[in-house]
């Protein structure tokens, strides 16, 4: 019988899953790298140094996140990974720029915010993702990691 849609597929993919899922989690994947802090962080402009140029760069791009179709992405960015995204929470907001000022300034930030006082978020220096531990039991989609760390689910 030839299958045409993944809600048959399931269905008699199913009992087989468990065991597929059971497999695939106890193996071990392929790990991403997830410190996504550079050297030094925030370093936007690719330097090799947290300063004022940095700093107008993320003012510029807490402008752009507002309204991204506007325009295209400030061309002073270099670094790709985190971006803009200084505390690495998946949004651009003035929190980043604040984060910024201090690491440009060499204040530490506060320990809730980065325990082991390296000046990288621990949020930004998760354990690696693996894809097989982001399995949603969906025979119809691919699960991956993406470069913040987190589960993606694409669509065979």
């Amino acid at each position: 019988m030839l299958l045409h849609n993944c809600s048959q597929i399931f269905s008699n993919w199913f009992p087989m899953s468990l065991t597929a899922s059971l497999l695939i989690v106890l193996s071990s994947g392929p790990t991403y790298a997830q410190n996504l802090c550079g050297s030094p962080h925030g370093d936007l402009t690719g330097n090799g140094a947290v300063d004022v140029a940095d700093i107008q760069c993320e003012i510029l791009g807490n402008l752009w996140s507002l309204d991204t179709d506007a325009a295209p992405q400030p061309s002073c960015l270099v670094v790709t990974v985190p971006g803009f995204d200084i505390d690495c929470t998946g949004d651009i907001n003035v929190t980043d720029t604040v984060l910024l000022i201090q690491i440009g300034l060499k204040a530490p930030l506060d320990t809730a915010i980065d325990s082991d006082n390296d000046m990288c978020p621990n949020v930004c220096e998760q354990p690696p993702c693996k894809p097989s531990a982001c399995d949603d039991g969906d025979p119809c989609t691919i699960e991956g990691c993406d470069a913040l760390g987190m589960c993606t689910w694409t669509p065979e």
